[in-house]
């Protein structure tokens, strides 16, 4: 709670400034959530959802859209994790912004972080 505001600019955008830690940061504060609202942490579950919304936006700021072979790609800049490599953090910002219309997705492969944990997500989320 001390930190987050901190790490967070107000727009949503970390301060680190790495298009890729925007998105592995974005999973890290989503996890948490589902965490607080599972164990019923009512106030840390207030506290992190503005948050979590905000860094959701400027993920989705970051995608790159081809389409010509309708694929989607993240542009790296700053420092890059070897932690997770982008293809499975593409979509996250969708499961985020807009869970129950990303469940009724008919084609999820499960080759991504989001179509993977995505059955019955939006009840740990709204």
């Amino acid at each position: 709670i001390f930190m987050l505001p901190h790490l967070v600019k107000s727009d949503g955008f970390l301060r680190e400034g790495s298009s890729h830690y925007q998105f592995i940061f974005t999973r890290w504060i989503l996890e948490i959530l589902w965490l607080s609202k599972i164990n019923k942490e009512v106030e840390l579950y207030n506290f992190i959802f503005p948050y979590l919304k905000k860094l959701a936006h400027k993920c989705e700021f970051f995608i790159v859209s081809n389409n010509q072979n309708n694929s989607l790609s993240i542009p790296l800049f700053g420092d890059v994790s070897p932690d997770l490599p982008t293809k499975w953090l593409l979509r996250i910002h969708q499961l985020i912004l807009n869970p129950k219309r990303f469940n009724l997705e008919k084609n999820l492969d499960k080759s991504d972080y989001a179509s993977l944990i995505n059955l019955n997500f939006y009840k740990y989320y709204e």
